[in-house]
Formats: C-alpha cells, structure tokens, sequence
C-alpha cells in the first residue's frame, strides 16, 4: 500500500477500513440485485444507489493506494460501466471478480 505524503500510517490504515467497507457494502448490494426479481424495480433502484454510493467513495479514496489497486479500481470501473449498460449475471460476476483482485491486495 502507498503512503500518500503528508497521510501517518494510521490515517492511512483508517482510509484502508473505509475503502474495504465499501467494497463489502457494494458487493452485499450487488448481491441482493442480482437476487431481486425485475418486478421489484424500487428495491433494485435503491440497491443501485447503495452501489453508486459505495462506488463513490472507492473513487475517492483510490488515489490513495499504489498502482496495483488503481489499475484493478480502472478495471473496476469498466466492468461497473458494462454492469450499468447490461445488468447480466455475466457482468454482475465481472464485478464480483474485480471486488476480489483488489481486496487481495490489501492482504
């Protein structure tokens, strides 16, 4: 993991939590849509902004880290893209196999 100048160890390890609570949070609402019959369009909607939320502060806080994590945060980010256009199983596993690559790094 970076240290970004001027961030102490434990500012970064507080950032760290914080990203991968996101990515537990995305991934759980990612879950439930996939699991959501298209009939309940409100419930989907909503787990869609508890993505876009999670998301948010993923982007924010993914200049942070090292190189490693912000190409698998770009590879991320267009496989959420894909998902956005397309919410196939196919892209919903994309997005789930992102989430793991870079919760791997953290380890």
């Amino acid at each position: 993991m970076s240290n970004i100048e001027g961030q102490s160890p434990e500012e970064m390890k507080a950032y760290q939590q914080d990203f991968q609570q996101s990515i537990g949070i995305f991934r759980e609402s990612l879950e439930a849509y996939s699991k959501t019959d298209k009939s309940f369009y409100a419930k989907q909607e909503t787990l869609k902004e508890s993505m876009g939320e999670s998301k948010q502060v993923m982007d924010q806080l993914t200049p942070l880290f090292g190189k490693e994590i912000q190409k698998q945060k770009a590879q991320f980010d267009q496989d959420y893209d894909a998902f956005s256009k397309e919410d196939t199983p196919q892209n919903a596993l994309k997005l789930q196999e992102d989430l793991n690559g870079i919760e791997s790094s953290f380890k």
